[in-house]
């Protein structure tokens, strides 16, 4: 398979037409008897999907208590979901203390290194 007729076989289920291709593609289609049959194929799949807009049909009798029966609510959901690891505010404070001890440190450190003797 060309590379082109890899591209025209990605495009063809998103159009309704080979004509609705780029220029490019569309001129590839009208060439090439591998994606003639393939848009024609798609062509016969939107006739036939179209024909299906009017078709309804009735729910069977209690259909639809038992799917709304199985519905989960997503707030309950998220309620239920384990708690990730939050630091309290007095745990965020000893960090920020405990950091400001180690720099205050090196820089006593550096500066005793510096000075002259």
């Amino acid at each position: 398979m060309k590379p082109t007729c890899r591209v025209v076989a990605m495009r063809l289920p998103a159009v309704e037409d080979a004509a609705d291709l780029s220029p490019r593609l569309a001129e590839h289609v009208s060439m090439c008897l591998r994606c003639q049959a393939e848009a024609a194929r798609y062509r016969s799949l939107h006739r036939r999907l179209g024909r299906l807009e009017s078709v309804t049909h009735e729910a069977p009798e209690g259909f639809v208590a038992a799917v709304m029966g199985r519905i989960v609510d997503p707030i309950s959901d998220l309620v239920a979901l384990p708690r990730r690891f939050v630091p309290s505010p007095a745990t965020i404070a000893a960090a920020a203390t405990g950091a400001a001890v180690v720099v205050t440190g090196v820089a006593v450190v550096l500066r005793r290194l510096q000075a002259p003797v």
